[in-house]
């Protein structure tokens, strides 16, 4: 029978709050706590005693009836909670098998380069998830589970609503925005490593908004940069193989 790890509180962990200390800090200042069970980085602006104690067991508030799972599978378990009057998206990065926990184990986790890319890309005012929190779960020097808290962006799927809804001018437009954010990662030699039309967020149906940055790396050679860098397009092309007055606009995008 599995027993229960102890519940350490909140104060144990983070130590005392102060409003006054972190309701004004710095955008870029983040927080880190550990102990011997967890490792939990979060952004100063977003500490107060409702995040602290959502951190400490983010497995409970997935598993409460309030939780709205829109994803889950072998990989990734993904939905959209509340706190401090924000909507907030928990991505649980899973491991599939033994084999697949031995790999990770021992590799900077996939919640943590999201955040960490996601926190260049918000410095840097390309249009993503706004970063709040990560955990990962340790035995020692060897990591479990990660989990990742970003802001709840609302607007539907770039690629649900182009092929649904969008006009051709509409699409032309949407188009022109992807172009600018394209740049902008080509800038930092960034490449996503998913680039599906459905991984980008239309907010206001009009601004596309990047997420799911699990597979996102920067690249020092060359040869591998532009070999992803294609890859991302040849994915982000294949959306609209079906739909050739739609291939147009988005061909005439620069990388």
């Amino acid at each position: 029978m599995r027993v229960a790890a102890p519940r350490i509180s909140a104060h144990a962990l983070f130590g005392p709050y102060c409003r006054r200390e972190h309701v004004l800090a710095d955008e870029a200042a983040v927080q880190r706590y550990a102990d011997n069970r967890r490792y939990i980085a979060m952004r100063s602006r977003y500490d107060s005693p409702a995040m602290r104690s959502l951190l400490l067991d983010l497995d409970s508030e997935m598993a409460a009836p309030g939780f709205t799972v829109f994803k889950h599978d072998g990989t990734t378990t993904v939905g959209v909670t509340s706190r401090d009057g924000r909507r907030l998206v928990i991505k649980r990065f899973n491991t599939k098998n033994p084999w697949h926990f031995v790999r990770r184990a021992v590799r900077q986790s996939r919640a943590r380069n999201c955040f960490d890319f996601a926190r260049e890309l918000v410095a840097a005012d390309v249009a993503t998830a706004p970063p709040v929190a990560y955990v990962e779960s340790r035995a020692g020097p060897l990591k479990g589970r990660s989990w990742l808290v970003t802001e709840f962006v609302d607007g539907p799927a770039c690629l649900d609503y182009v092929l649904g809804q969008a006009t051709q001018r509409e699409a032309a437009e949407i188009a022109a925005r992807l172009e600018r954010l394209f740049r902008q990662l080509a800038e930092r030699r960034i490449t996503h490593g998913d680039m599906k039309a459905s991984n980008f967020v239309l907010r206001e149906r009009r601004f596309p908004v990047l997420i799911d940055l699990d597979g996102m790396r920067r690249h020092d050679a060359d040869a591998a940069y532009e070999a992803a860098r294609q890859r991302d397009r040849e994915r982000f092309m294949k959306n609209w193989r079906e739909r050739p007055e739609l291939a147009v606009c988005f061909s005439r995008v620069s990388w």
